[in-house]
């Protein structure tokens, strides 16, 4: 049974996982990491053990590390950034703290930026790239390494607690105005434009994110939301106005677009 098999493994100092199969359903100390084997599949957090459709979360990309928090036989309890939930076995890997070769970090730049580089498990590679968090806090020192499972509280490459910090672009209220005008705004979204242009030949014509500066502004002052989180987020979800549904539908927020059935939106 899984209680005697995981009384045994507890009391034998040697051992380092449960097997159910040949699928490794428990380890000791260590880590996981997102990893559905259906092509093309992100890892779906649930809600509740239940593992229920109607009680998903979120899901994780392919190979993106994920904090171990419990798993038994029948589901893995992990962390995401501040996000704690569960997900089935079948789409999860354990990785025994001896066997961990690398791991996602933080560091400040030469002139304090701090960046969050994030490690692809599945294929031990930095493949996911860095993206700057903003301003590091005073108790980081320069182009070193740390190391945090919620984003907020650092450790050093020993191991040891060396502060808290709550990232201002993160937790900065949605409330809150930005200082950018209209002007500036269509300004900035004509530099993303041409950084995309590669991808999207069309993009400084055609994407349905141009001029909206104005706009943007206009709702910030009659709904009190942020006009920069607001372009942030049509960016992200529209492919910088150039997916199929912002340029045939306006919807730059993927409202009611699904993953399983993208059209539809």
């Amino acid at each position: 049974s899984y209680d005697a098999a995981k009384s045994a493994f507890l009391n034998n100092t040697k051992a380092v996982a449960i097997y159910k199969g040949n699928e490794v359903i428990q380890i000791k100390k260590g880590l996981a990491y997102a990893k559905n084997n259906t092509p093309g599949s992100a890892t779906v957090i649930y809600g509740d053990t239940s593992l229920a459709s109607s009680k998903q979360m979120t899901y994780i990309q392919y190979g993106r590390e994920l904090v171990l928090l419990e798993s038994t036989d029948k589901y893995v309890k992990v962390q995401a950034g501040g996000a704690v939930g569960y997900a089935k076995h079948s789409e999860i890997e354990f990785i025994p703290e001896e066997m961990i070769i690398n791991k996602d970090y933080y560091t400040p730049s030469s002139t304090g930026i701090l960046t969050h580089y994030t490690y692809n498990h599945a294929i031990n590679s930095f493949g996911f790239g860095g993206y700057q968090i903003g301003q590091a806090p005073s108790f980081m020192v320069n182009l070193q390494k740390y190391y945090s499972q919620d984003g907020v509280n650092f450790s050093n490459q020993t191991g040891k607690f060396v502060g808290t910090h709550y990232p201002y672009f993160q937790y900065l209220s949605a409330r809150t105005k930005t200082n950018y005008s209209a002007e500036e705004l269509d300004f900035y979204i004509m530099n993303r434009l041409q950084t995309v242009s590669t991808k999207h030949p069309s993009a400084l014509t055609k994407s349905k994110l141009i001029g909206l500066g104005t706009f943007l502004k206009e709702v910030e002052s009659i709904y009190n939301v942020n006009a920069l989180f607001i372009l942030s987020a049509a960016m992200h979800e529209s492919d910088s106005g150039m997916s199929a549904n912002a340029q045939t539908k306006n919807n730059l927020f993927g409202i009611k677009v699904y993953d399983s059935a993208p059209e539809e939106g």
